[in-house]
């Protein structure tokens, strides 16, 4: 049954990378199609194993989830564009540049009706994360340019309108607590200590190495970390999480704890550091991937990494298909195959 977990994982990962590169009728054709083959192919001729049935019902699962989502979300949200809309939302993250602009990137509903999540370009005010946002103004579809591939780039975090023709942009203050704004705001302050603390450069690079933030770490020097083939060390991934829970892991393991005492303890811990860190994806997978197998360890069932990689990329596409096109979901799945399942 463990490695079945892995064969429904991979074929669901096969079938929403293969349904993000056609439309939704062609889609709809091929899972059909693929299915009714398989299946009859099956009892017909009973030339087919089990698996082989499961794998063709979970990449055909995965088409019809594409066609699903594109009709009942991506294209209801799109029907907004080129239209006035008013926006009241939360905001996620920003971006502050020079002459007072800033980007947003706001979590809320159009018109009170319709849940998105949009980018707008803004003057700069004095804004926190999780601070309530009202907006009116024109919105548009994200488009490829030469420069910068936006829609590419932003459909595969689920965010697919982008105005920097906004009349109205109200901000109100959200002194509400919650735990993942408290993570957040924590983070900023430990970068903020080290970056007052050390010299500019060494700083920088341990902020960077830490929290995840490179706005303080100069454009040329990242560009010698990434040419020189280290560029990895300064954005906040997998590794990170892993030596910081290995290393919980080995102390918890010199007292005499339950294991389901100590899991939970290794689980809030790693919980933590995903928000400390922003929700990088590669630090999500890593987390899920952890926590498969330390749940197997408790178990006392047998879980390779073929199937916490099969798994984690399921769980982190099963709500948004189109994230199955991010570069760093893509980069964080395949390397972590590379290493832990074909290298050996």
């Amino acid at each position: 049954m463990v490695r079945k977990m892995a064969y429904v994982g991979i074929s669901y990962i096969t079938g929403l990378f293969f349904a993000s590169f056609f439309i939704p009728t062609i889609n709809l054709l091929v899972a059909i199609s693929f299915l009714l083959i398989t299946t009859l192919y099956f009892f017909i001729f009973k030339k087919f194993k089990k698996e082989v049935l499961l794998v063709s019902f979970f990449f055909c699962i995965a088409i019809f989830s594409n066609v699903i989502y594109t009709k009942m979300v991506y294209e209801k949200i799109l029907n907004y564009q080129g239209k006035d809309i008013k926006f009241t939302g939360v905001i996620e993250d920003y971006n502050l540049y020079e002459g007072e602009k800033a980007s947003y990137q706001i979590k809320g509903k159009i018109n009170d009706k319709v849940k998105a999540t949009v980018t707008v370009y803004a003057p700069a005010t004095d804004c926190k994360l999780y601070d309530t946002v009202y907006i009116e103004g024109k919105f548009s579809k994200l488009e490829d340019t030469l420069s910068f591939p936006a829609e590419s780039y932003y459909k595969s975090k689920n965010i697919y309108l982008t105005s920097s023709d906004v009349k109205v942009f109200q901000v109100k203050k959200n002194n509400s607590f919650s735990v993942r704004k408290a993570l957040n705001t924590y983070s900023e302050y430990i970068f903020l200590k080290i970056t007052t603390i050390l010299p500019e450069d060494e700083g920088a690079f341990i902020g960077a190495m830490l929290c995840g933030d490179t706005d303080y770490l100069s454009s040329d020097r990242q560009t010698n970390l990434f040419r020189s083939g280290i560029g990895h060390i300064i954005s906040v991934s997998g590794s990170h999480l892993m030596i910081i829970a290995g290393i919980l892991l080995l102390i918890l393991k010199k007292f005499s704890i339950n294991k389901w005492l100590r899991f939970s303890i290794i689980e809030c811990v790693i919980i933590a550091y995903t928000f400390f860190t922003g929700l990088p994806i590669s630090v999500i997978r890593s987390a899920i991937m952890f926590t498969i197998l330390m749940l197997g360890d408790v178990a006392k069932r047998r879980i390779d990494c073929l199937t916490s990689i099969a798994l984690a990329g399921m769980l982190l596409t099963i709500t948004n298909p189109f994230a199955i096109r991010d570069s760093s979901l893509l980069l964080s799945l395949a390397g972590t195959f590379g290493i832990t399942v074909f290298a050996p």
